[in-house]
């Protein structure tokens, strides 16, 4: 269900919209992208639309996963002031940017809380706690990640877990 209005102010198309739902699938390539319930409200014009996002789904077979985002877009990127993701394998706390003009590209601050180990490996138990930044770029030609670990936390098969580190991959390469 959407509701919400329209309007054309000074040359410009204002939104306030809300849309509701109790279903939704969207194939995607080879996936399947599914969601029992969820809402989006898209307020502003395309120079600056501020995004609310609520919705309880899962792809493929990974675990049901509550998503809650706010933000902002405009044509070329997402800024987002809040992005969390909860599901039983732990909860990522996120802020950030992810754009797609001129190349694919994010560039994130994050937190992981109680990260079930056994994602890995099933013969790993326990929890992780994790936070840093991550970056990337996805161009035709090149292609980089780089992940920094300021803290990392936990207990791993009993065992304390305490560390941190970075790494970075680009083109077909880990440094």
């Amino acid at each position: 269900v959407t509701s919400g209005s329209f309007s054309y102010v000074a040359n410009e198309l204002e939104v306030d919209l809300e849309n509701t739902w109790d279903t939704f699938q969207w194939e995607i390539g080879e996936s399947l992208l599914q969601s029992r319930n969820g809402s989006l409200r898209l307020q502003g014009n395309l120079g600056r639309l501020e995004i609310a996002l609520d919705a309880l789904g899962s792809l493929d077979d990974l675990p049901e996963t509550r998503l809650v985002l706010d933000g902002h877009t405009d044509l070329e990127r997402i800024d987002f002031s809040s992005l969390v993701a909860t599901n039983d394998l732990g909860r990522l706390t996120a802020s950030g940017n992810a754009g797609w003009v001129p190349t694919p590209s994010f560039e994130i601050e994050y937190a992981l809380a109680d990260l079930d180990p056994s994602l890995a490996s099933d013969l790993l138990q326990g929890q992780i706690n994790a936070s840093g930044k991550a970056s990337g770029t996805f161009g035709e030609d090149t292609h980089r990640l780089a992940v920094s670990v300021r803290e990392l936390a936990g207990l791993v098969n009993g065992q304390p877990l305490d560390g941190g580190g970075e790494f970075t991959y680009t083109q077909d390469q880990l440094v």
